[in-house]
């Protein structure tokens, strides 16, 4: 989320010549996947909100891990790359 303001704070601190790249990441891994992401976590946290039924986030948690093992496991990602220059 915080890539898209990315434009907006270089111009505020006076980048001019601002250029944005969006480029996409396949993750295939699901420990590259944990990492850059901790769905564990984020889930544990929805459940203990009472916004996810704990039995629910275990089989989607379960199931990521079943794709991995088969070798299916994907995830997506967008990275943004903002340069600009000093006016």
């Amino acid at each position: 989320e915080s890539g898209i303001h990315l434009p907006g704070l270089l111009r505020a601190a006076g980048a001019v010549d601002i250029h944005v790249e969006v480029r996409p990441l396949v993750i295939t891994s699901l420990a590259a996947f944990r990492a850059m992401r901790n769905p564990d976590g984020v889930l544990k946290y929805l459940v203990m909100r009472h916004q996810v039924e704990a039995d629910r986030a275990a089989a989607f948690l379960a199931d990521l891990e079943a794709r991995d093992r088969e070798g299916s496991f994907l995830a997506t990602s967008i990275i943004y790359v903002v340069s600009g220059r000093k006016a």
